[in-house]
């Protein structure tokens, strides 16, 4: 497969397209599990959709731009979990193609080849959740876009006044996914190191950083809304995460074939000085980039694989310098294919019946497909004060209270005045039909508020009925 990808012609671009679908047609085939997340996103999108305002009327913690666009997913086809894929592949092949163009156009390799394309699909095709549209896969297309417009100031004598576009692209990306704010100092550092950009320039990079997140910030400050935004999005970047050991595990044996092979790679540029001087601060640049991405970890919302996308280019663009390594083809071709297939079990073996008892990253605790409703409540309006968003599934969502872990301070810190009286006024407003306790909060919550216990009868065991 090296082999015929090494051939530096167009019809390979189409050849690329052919890999990207048969690599992606079994998990269309098999349906691939439906995700929590997948299910918020939808939710969050279902009430924009509806005229509510993020921050305001949906509290969650989901970037703005994330956010529209799932509002227009819902405004257009309603909650379609296949548009979702279809999108997600649609941006995929926009990534994978925009990074093989520019491997070309900039000459990152030696030779010019698709074999790039050719890793980056793999790497693309690392876990099952990747084949959604997620925040991180959206923000990482400007993350591409950003490396791209660097790439153009190093070919340059100097840095120059576009470097406001590259602050612009991470300004987006961050809009997407939060996380990504950290690769701003990814672009500081490296235009400082590489490009000897001067101070007018580097300020330019930060106003263009802030420019869309000040457009975004103003909308909210003439609607009167800023400490919302404030609130529940640019506070909420930097909340402390509490992760434990056991939530690496299955992302270290997902992502274990990669990295070995990035690392690999990397050791091989180390021991060689084949590369010209462009060659060499784009392997350094790229460093920089697993770097940043490694800290964004500390300010991911929750642990999943699709959360590590940002990973991908680097460990694709060593791991490309690895097999470019080799002298002897057929060796090279030998351990693609160990790498091939054993990136495929990874993938496969979280859908595909016939891997089920491979047990690792299969993300067993984010399906919903494996929590059915019992409930027998469709078609309703709930509020699930709890994690397990099961009951949204056939239902719709009533109250701001979408994030759960973002407004359970709200219920549990009754006594305070001010929540007491977002709760009266939320549920005045979007009042709903069922109510999930999963906490068993709502008790103490009644006492307090004696006429909104009023409203609501005991249906089942953890579950209240509007009366």
């Amino acid at each position: 497969m090296l082999r015929f990808f090494k051939t530096n012609a167009n019809y390979q671009i189409f050849s690329l397209i052919i890999l990207l679908i048969l690599v992606r047609l079994p998990a269309f085939l098999y349906d691939i599990p439906f995700l929590i997340p997948e299910l918020k996103w939808q939710l969050t999108g279902e009430q924009l959709a509806a005229g509510n305002l993020l921050y305001v009327d949906v509290l969650d913690n989901i970037g703005p731009f994330s956010g529209l666009v799932y509002s227009a997913i819902h405004l257009l086809v309603g909650r379609s979990t296949t548009t979702y894929h279809v999108l997600a592949f649609v941006l995929t092949a926009i990534q994978i193609f925009y990074f093989t163009i520019l491997a070309h156009q900039k000459g990152l390799f030696k030779d010019r080849n698709y074999i790039p394309g050719l890793i980056i699909i793999i790497y693309y095709s690392l876990s099952f959740d990747f084949y959604t549209l997620s925040p991180a896969l959206m923000g990482n297309l400007f993350l591409l876009f950003a490396f791209g417009a660097f790439l153009s100031q190093i070919e340059k004598s100097g840095a120059t006044d576009e470097v406001f576009g590259i602050g612009v692209y991470i300004g987006i990306a961050f809009l997407f996914y939060p996380p990504l704010f950290i690769f701003f100092l990814w672009i500081l550092v490296a235009l400082n190191l590489y490009t000897g950009v001067k101070l007018r320039q580097q300020f330019l990079v930060i106003f263009g950083l802030l420019f869309p997140i000040t457009i975004v910030a103003i909308w909210y400050f003439i609607d009167a809304h800023f400490s919302n935004f404030y609130q529940y999005f640019i506070l909420q970047v930097f909340e402390k995460r509490q992760f434990i050991l056991n939530d690496f595990s299955g992302l270290l044996t997902s992502f274990v074939l990669p990295l070995i092979f990035g690392v690999l790679g990397f050791f091989v540029v180390l021991g060689t000085s084949k590369y010209n001087n462009f060659q060499t601060r784009a392997q350094q640049i790229i460093l920089l980039w697993f770097v940043a991405a490694v800290l964004s970890v500390a300010l991911m919302p929750f642990l999943a694989p699709m959360q590590f996308i940002p990973f991908v280019v680097p460990m694709a663009y060593f791991t490309i310098l690895y097999f470019a390594s080799f002298k002897k083809m057929w060796v090279a071709e030998l351990v693609f294919l160990t790498l091939f297939i054993g990136i495929l079990i990874i993938n496969f073996q979280g859908f595909i019946p016939s891997f089920s008892k491979i047990s690792f990253s299969k993300l067993d605790e984010m399906r919903i497909d494996n929590k059915p409703n019992t409930d027998n409540i469709i078609n309703s309006r709930v509020l699930v004060m709890g994690d397990d968003l099961t009951p949204y599934k056939n239902n719709k969502t009533a109250t701001a209270y979408v994030n759960w872990s973002l407004c359970k301070s709200e219920f549990v810190n009754i006594n305070n005045y001010e929540n007491v009286i977002n709760i009266i006024q939320n549920f005045e407003k979007d009042p709903p039909e069922y109510i999930f306790d999963q906490e068993n909060l709502l008790p103490k919550v009644f006492q307090r508020i004696p006429d909104l216990g009023k409203k609501y009868v005991k249906f089942k065991e953890g579950i209240y009925k509007i009366k």
